[in-house]
């Protein structure tokens, strides 16, 4: 658990906690990160979580913007990453409802609707209500056709998300639903999906090579934040603030209306903040 005195910038991180039933108290290991001056007076919120997967708990600070900074911690030093985000972006569920069928859209309204079977709240998360379990089956979310504009050829998504199962899309775009059946024909894009070897590939179609590849597994249970960006003919992934690679390409509108995303096989996915 990671502590922060938003005032002074104290930074501290405690491990092993407990709680002691017979005492009344707390126990744990604390690590000075900061005494001071550790982002001092700028509103963020605060999820620790193994980033890099070495078992040591790393750092996200979440601005009030949305963007997401990556900090990871060897045990002495706290390291910043890049930001990896959509800064100001067209559309946001960040899924904070905590109850019902529809994730709102913060920015543009346009609602996303949760599938009938397949897709439900998470009990589990009591504090930030963030977080949508999906099957692998039946479970998607489904936003308004219109969330990607005809015609947009530098269109950027991101997405939080954990899984344990490999093989399965987090995102697609399709001309009907993935209720209309199994086989989709033509118009038809897995933007990101993880393949037979756990790593996540994604791309806007067209673009070569078709996909872009992560550098590492990402179906080892943990959290992970990933985003897929198309400019100027290039098209780039980015996960828990680490470029992993690009492809050429310039996305085309028939294959991005409209926006859906099934699950990954026993996949948890948010859009919102990570616990």
């Amino acid at each position: 658990m990671y502590l922060w005195n938003e005032s002074t910038g104290a930074l501290y991180l405690w491990e092993g906690l407990a709680y002691n039933a017979a005492g009344h108290n707390l126990t744990y290991t604390p690590y000075p990160i900061a005494a001071s001056g550790w982002n001092t007076n700028t509103p963020l919120t605060l999820q620790a979580a193994d980033i890099n997967g070495d078992g040591t708990p790393d750092l996200w600070a979440i601005s009030s913007t949305g963007a997401a900074t990556a900090y990871t911690f060897n045990g002495s030093t706290l390291t910043t990453g890049p930001v990896t985000t959509l800064s100001s972006p067209s559309d946001d569920w960040p899924l904070t409802e905590g109850h019902g069928t529809t994730a709102a859209d913060q920015v543009a309204g346009q609602n996303a609707a949760f599938s009938a079977a397949g897709a439900t709240r998470d009990a589990s998360d009591p504090l930030f209500h963030s977080i949508v379990d999906l099957d692998g089956l039946a479970g998607y979310l489904t936003p308004s056709p219109s969330t990607i504009p005809s015609g947009d050829r530098t269109p950027s998504i991101s997405i939080w998300f954990k899984t344990s199962t490999n093989s399965g899309d987090l995102i697609s775009v399709q001309n009907q639903a993935v209720s209309a059946g199994s086989t989709i024909q033509n118009s038809y894009n897995p933007v990101m999906y993880i393949g037979a070897d756990g790593k996540l590939n994604a791309a806007w179609y067209p673009s070569n090579p078709l996909t872009i590849t992560s550098l590492r597994a990402v179906d080892d249970g943990l959290w992970h934040h990933a985003v897929l960006t198309a400019s100027g003919g290039t098209e780039t992934l980015y996960i828990d603030g680490t470029r992993q690679n690009s492809a050429t390409g310039t996305p085309t509108s028939p294959s991005l209306i409209p926006l859906t995303s099934p699950s990954a096989p026993d996949t948890t996915a948010a859009t919102g903040p990570m616990r």
